[in-house]
């Protein structure tokens, strides 16, 4: 499209700084100052910076991509008479400083139950085996929305089959989880690092965060 159609001009640069000003500290109060349950298995450090500073463009980028992973499964669950009570719901306790975006809550045999849909790897779907970060993160929500019973769905990226695993809440879990969060809090409060989990910077987690920088100056 030819230029003198398409103009930046005062009125586009007023506009955009009013919305910026507005989303950026909306987000960064929802996404920053309290831990989501999609990063309690994360390297404490990282925890930390993430709930302090600004968050990093990228997360928001896929939690775009995850919010259309959802609306296409909502229409899945309803076709196959699992029409959830709850699409997207979210889940907080301000005692531990932590939310939840939990993907649905359904019923399954008159009991409710939390589902959490993930796109893994031909290689992941394969080996058929639960993750522990997924787990973890799954019973963490099953916490947060009194709900005994979790549904963990894997959805193969490449060829689109699925595999279901049934997830029971267990207490040495949770209370490793609660521990973290504890600490965590503490840390926050007092202005103080946590500790490296990793001696290099060379881990596949370290190399694949964004405070990669700023940790190992």
């Amino acid at each position: 499209m030819e230029a003198k159609f398409v103009i930046q001009d005062e009125h586009t640069k007023t506009f955009k700084n009013a919305i910026e000003k507005v989303f950026k500290r909306t987000y960064n109060d929802i996404c920053t100052g309290v831990i989501n349950t999609s990063e309690i298995t994360k390297c404490d450090r990282k925890i930390y910076y993430r709930i302090t500073t600004t968050e990093d463009s990228k997360d928001l980028k896929l939690d775009k991509h995850r919010k259309v992973m959802i609306d296409k499964w909502h229409e899945i669950l309803k076709n196959s008479g699992y029409d959830p009570i709850e699409s997207y719901y979210h889940a907080s306790d301000h005692n531990y400083n932590i939310f939840a975006k939990i993907d649905f809550i359904c019923r399954i045999s008159e009991l409710p139950v939390v589902l959490m849909v993930e796109e893994v790897d031909n290689l992941t779907f394969k080996n058929a085996i639960a993750k522990r970060p997924h787990v973890v993160q799954l019973m963490t929500q099953m916490w947060l929305s009194e709900v005994n019973d979790g549904f963990l769905i894997y959805e193969d990226a490449l060829t689109k089959e699925i595999n279901v695993f049934h997830i029971l809440p267990d207490v040495s879990v949770l209370n490793a989880v609660k521990g973290k969060l504890r600490t965590l809090r503490s840390n926050k409060m007092m202005g103080i690092l946590p500790e490296r989990k990793y001696e290099t910077s060379n881990s596949k987690e370290c190399r694949e965060c964004c405070f990669i920088d700023r940790c190992w100056r």
